[in-house]
């Protein structure tokens, strides 16, 4: 079972708790150096570093403790999609918990937690995608990383001009929010399978098979997007980096 760092010791010795994925669980295992080195590493030398039940534990030493350096230092070793903050792992936790899935059993092993759904994310999952012109298409999306995948079927490569990065997602929004949702042609599309990943120059404006498939896909894509995008916060974007052909490889399908 999770362990949660404690208030009243947290203000005494300020520390923060990372939970991780199986693969960085394994890493740990198979290389027994490896907190050793990240403890005598220049950036956290200054910090008491402890690994216990799957979650590593960084707690202030002399100097206080700089969260964005640890966050940053800690992704560098492990990986940014197999290492997660107490805050962050919570929050999904609590939105999982929403949508009838076992608050317990997501607690009992975060690590197979964290791990299942990114598998399950990764996988992907057919949605219908709904267009502001022409008809809507049966799509398959899935997440890897930092991007937003979509193909016309499962088995099909992933390519980026159908992706979307997750620092180019403005917004997610549950219902029909968008023109192209509120369209008088889709009146009758109930607003419980529908959702959107607004982007600054596009939007993904998509229909599921249930309000759950909605719900829980709504859960990992903001999920991922407030994990790598946490340093954006107020950030307003002006250009959009990631797919300029993706509306022209569009309108030619």
């Amino acid at each position: 079972m999770a362990h949660f760092a404690d208030d009243s010791k947290e203000k005494e010795h300020p520390s923060r708790i990372y939970f991780l994925t199986q693969e960085a669980v394994e890493q740990i295992q198979k290389n027994s150096s490896l907190l050793k080195t990240l403890q005598a590493s220049k950036e956290m030398k200054d910090y008491a570093i402890t690994y216990n039940d799957q979650q590593i534990i960084v707690t202030q030493g002399a100097h206080k403790l700089d969260r964005d350096t640890v966050d940053r230092v800690l992704q560098e070793t492990f990986g940014a999609a197999h290492c997660y903050s107490q805050a962050e792992f919570i929050k999904l936790v609590d939105e999982l918990a929403s949508i009838e899935k076992s608050r317990q059993q997501l607690l009992k092993d975060p690590a197979g937690t964290l791990t299942n759904i990114l598998q399950t994310a990764e996988k992907g999952a057919n949605f219908i995608k709904h267009n502001p012109r022409g008809a809507p298409r049966q799509q398959w999306f899935s997440i890897k990383g930092d991007r937003l995948y979509w193909r016309d079927k499962e088995k099909g490569a992933p390519h980026l001009n159908r992706s979307m990065e997750m620092k180019a997602i403005v917004r997610i929004t549950p219902g029909k929010e968008t023109a192209t949702l509120k369209s008088k042609k889709l009146s009758k599309l109930s607003e419980d399978v529908c959702f959107s990943v607004i982007g600054v120059r596009k939007s993904l404006d998509l229909q599921c098979k249930s309000r759950d498939m909605r719900d829980e896909w709504f859960t990992y894509i903001e999920f991922m997007h407030r994990h790598y995008v946490r340093a954006k916060k107020k950030t307003v974007y002006l250009t959009d980096l990631d797919n300029p052909l993706d509306d022209d490889l569009e309108m030619c399908d």
